[in-house]
């Protein structure tokens, strides 16, 4: 063998000796080092909202480097006891006491304002789509006595444009969008005036039903009060009588009023004697047409019948109903009245 190739080959043999023992120091090195220390804290187990009640449902206890643990870190689940989340905290992110909702209530509540509940159901917080920070109106119905004892339906928007200062016990507005949280509401807490809260108060009290509609949060623009009640609604008439924009005085009255008594009618005046009265009305009793004659005595208040003339018999073609009253199916029933008039 050459001496030149064997110098190489001694060479080669020394440097690959050099890494053996080196390679194999690094080995030792990382065997005797100490083990990595870490810490038990509480950790999310998945996505927390903002105000969620922080508990074993939502945290778990998790190892982590004690390096990487926040000096905050919460450890223990006593700590979160009647604790909710004060932002929302991401699966797996450790939870701490930054991380804690502040009680800000107060502070939220503007000067000269005050928070009233308004027991609700799904219909009447408007499909459960109401959160916090929402505006909407008051609509107040009820079935006041009238006259004879007789009860009828009346509605009434009696405040506009009201806050909505929490839903249930949440009170943060929801972050993000708000379209992916529902929030099946039981009560509603409107931010009110002390006059406002009076008029809602004493709405509450009489028995009747109020109603929440949800409204553009941007329209600020608040009209005339006006009342609607069942003969409004029958007649078609569904603009009732107006009131001044923020009569919370002529509010609170109109309420009032509903549980006054109507006072009795006077008894209809008897005609004076003289001439008989005569009425006639026309009956379409299906698809026929009778006419009866009826007729007073002077000084009298009960009408009689004079005469009944069938001017169209009714048949039981259903073809013929149907073609008179293709809606439901058969003929027309009804009246028409014409008004009396004294015979000469």
């Amino acid at each position: 063998m050459r001496p030149k190739t064997l110098i190489l080959l001694l060479l080669a043999l020394g440097c690959g000796l050099v890494a053996s023992i080196g390679i194999s120091q690094v080995i030792n090195r990382n065997r005797e080092a100490a083990p990595v220390e870490t810490e038990a804290i509480l950790v999310a187990l998945k996505d927390i909202k903002v105000n969620e009640l922080l508990d074993d449902k939502n945290l778990r206890m998790e190892e982590w480097p004690k390096e990487k643990v926040p000096a905050d870190a919460v450890r223990t689940l006593k700590d979160i006891e009647h604790q909710r989340a004060g932002t929302k905290i991401f699966a797996g992110e450790p939870m701490r006491k930054a991380k804690f909702a502040v009680d800000g209530r107060q502070e939220e509540i503007p000067k000269g304002f005050r928070v009233v509940g308004v027991p609700v159901d799904a219909a009447s917080a408007a499909g459960n789509l109401l959160q916090p920070g929402d505006r909407v109106d008051v609509v107040f119905s009820a079935k006041p006595e009238g006259a004879g004892g007789q009860r009828q339906h009346v509605a009434k928007t009696i405040l506009q444009n009201i806050k909505v200062f929490a839903v249930n016990e949440q009170w943060r507005p929801t972050q993000g969008d708000k379209s992916d949280e529902v929030i099946t509401a039981k009560t509603v807490s409107l931010l009110l005036r002390p006059e406002q809260a009076e008029v809602l108060s004493l709405a509450n009290e009489m028995g009747g039903h109020l109603r929440l509609t949800l409204r553009n949060s941007e329209d600020e623009l608040v009209g005339q009060a006006g009342s609607t009640d069942l003969g409004n609604l029958l007649q078609g008439n569904l603009f009732g009588k107006k009131s001044g924009d923020g009569d919370t005085a002529g509010m609170i009255d109109w309420i009032k009023n509903l549980q006054q008594p109507v006072a009795p009618q006077p008894p209809t005046a008897v005609a004076s004697p003289g001439t008989p009265d005569h009425f006639t009305m026309e009956i379409f009793p299906g698809n026929g047409v009778s006419r009866v004659d009826l007729v007073r005595g002077s000084g009298e208040g009960v009408w009689s019948t004079a005469k009944i003339d069938e001017l169209k018999k009714p048949t039981d073609d259903k073809s013929v109903e149907e073609q008179q009253n293709p809606a439901a199916g058969g003929g027309m029933s009804g009246f028409v009245m014409m008004p009396p008039v004294g015979k000469k």
